[in-house]
């Protein structure tokens, strides 16, 4: 069956992308003050927000999906529903793309149209963003109709959302194998990125809302092979951004048992031990 939304076809309404539409929903919704989570799926699949919620006593919105979306979507999307009395979390990625990528965000076009906005600089992106969601469109058709394949995984697809915005499927799931990959980073001047983020940062402040940065986790393997790059990010971010930083890259390392299927994915007992270490470290600010 093919959907329709806001005019928009839609070739399986619980796809992964589909969940920005409760989360924007509930951003938008839930009464101030209230705890806001800004990043990528180091955050999507690594936070207990409902522990968190208990912890604080503040309804908690996860905004985060996938890092692939670009830091200046996501910071865009967070500051059109911020008022007086937010708590804001920005946790990113390592040297996150500004930009995004542009396959990804057409994803976007079948589950929020409006969410457009964030996505395109000029004409050409407008084109391009077109043309590549009518290619999925039809490749999703294909995969669907002529191979009978399902398009969306048990993990990763909207009904695996809590209410507040955390991706709870992969708790019980079976943990695949090879899942935290091996690579050497390198070190990047990441100046026009903070840029960015002192801006949210600014206008966050200006509305009467509070904004803190926090180090996102990663495998104590990896942060061996990166060290020299997760060092040189955490110096240009302590001596640029201007807001608090909760912690340091080492806070929330843990042993590649506790990693699900990426880098930056926890498994259910790693997201257990980081949401307790992040609600220890949030009461310390509140």
């Amino acid at each position: 069956m093919v959907y329709y939304i806001g005019g928009k076809a839609v070739q399986d309404e619980n796809q992964f992308m589909m969940a920005v539409v409760d989360k924007q929903k509930r951003l938008a919704e839930i009464t101030s003050p209230k705890a806001v989570f800004v990043g990528g799926s180091n955050l999507t699949f690594g936070v207990d927000s409902k522990e968190i919620s208990k912890s604080i006593k503040m309804p908690v919105v996860n905004m985060a999906i996938h890092g692939g979306l670009g830091l200046d979507f996501m910071l865009k999307e967070a500051s059109e529903n911020i008022k007086k009395g937010d708590i804001i979390f920005i946790s990113t990625e390592y040297f996150l793309d500004k930009q995004g990528d542009i396959k990804l965000q057409a994803m976007l076009f079948d589950s929020h149209p409006s969410l457009e906005k964030y996505c395109i600089n000029n004409f050409n992106d407008r084109i391009i963003l077109r043309v590549i969601n009518l290619q999925r469109i039809m490749s999703s058709l294909f995969f669907k109709y002529i191979l009978k394949l399902p398009l969306s995984d048990d993990v990763y697809s909207k009904q695996q959302f809590s209410k507040e915005g955390d991706i709870i499927g992969h708790l019980e799931a079976k943990q695949p194998l090879n899942q935290t990959g091996r690579g050497q980073g390198l070190t990047v001047d990441y100046s026009l990125n903070i840029d960015l983020l002192n801006s949210f940062v600014m206008n966050a402040q200006s509305q009467g809302a509070k904004v803190f940065y926090l180090f996102p986790c990663h495998p104590k393997s990896q942060y061996e092979l990166n060290k020299i790059a997760i060092d040189d990010f955490e110096l240009q971010m302590k001596s640029k951004l201007k807001c608090q930083i909760l912690n340091s890259p080492k806070t929330f390392l843990f042993a590649d048992e506790y990693m699900f299927d990426t880098i930056y994915h926890l498994n259910k007992e790693g997201r257990k031990l980081r949401t307790k270490l992040l609600c220890d470290i949030i009461q310390k600010v509140l």
